[in-house]
Parts: structure tokens; C-alpha cells; sequence
């Protein structure tokens, strides 16, 4: 594990077990949703909310892990090595 890997998991547990704060489930399930079709606009429908709404929650998640969970190439969509751990861990949550 790097200390990339470490500080998603580390962050990800503290948010949902510490007093006075939570993990958010619905920027959760944009994530998921962004990761699983490699596009805002038919997450967005998968979800029934508008493109800035999933875009807000994913960066909602992405400033509460503090990093990058996916980058943004030419009009694709790719997951970081971050988000490449993060998801699955994320349907875990969900589950």
C-alpha cells in the first residue's frame, strides 16, 4: 500500500466513524455512478439529477478525501488510482 492508498483509506474511515461528521451516501452514489458509465451526463440520468448536481457531489468527495478521484482527458473520463481503490470500498458502504 502507498501512502496514497493509506491516506484514501485512512480518510474514508475517519469520515464516517468520527463524532459530529459523516460520509455523505449521495456523493457516494454519484461516484459510484460517474465510475460505473465514465460520464457525468448518463450518470446524471441514472440518478435523475442534473449534470452540476453529480459534478458538485463528486467533488464533494473528492475535497473530503482530499485527492483526485478522476481525471478528465479529451472529453473521457478515466479513474485515478485513488478512485480505482475507492470504489470498490464505496459499494462495501453502500451495501
Amino acid at each position: 500500500m502507498d501512502n496514497t492508498d493509506i491516506m484514501v483509506a485512512y480518510r474514508s474511515i475517519m469520515s464516517v466513524f468520527l463524532p459530529n461528521r459523516y460520509m455523505d451516501t449521495n456523493a457516494i452514489k454519484a461516484f459510484i455512478a460517474v465510475a460505473e458509465t465514465m460520464s457525468v451526463t448518463k450518470a446524471s440520468k441514472k440518478l435523475f439529477l442534473t449534470q452540476p448536481a453529480v459534478s458538485r457531489r463528486v467533488a464533494q468527495l473528492e475535497e473530503e478525501l482530499g485527492v483526485r478521484l478522476f481525471d478528465r482527458a479529451n472529453k473521457k473520463m478515466f479513474l485515478t488510482l485513488p478512485g480505482q481503490k475507492l470504489l470498490p470500498r464505496s459499494k462495501q458502504i453502500l451495501l
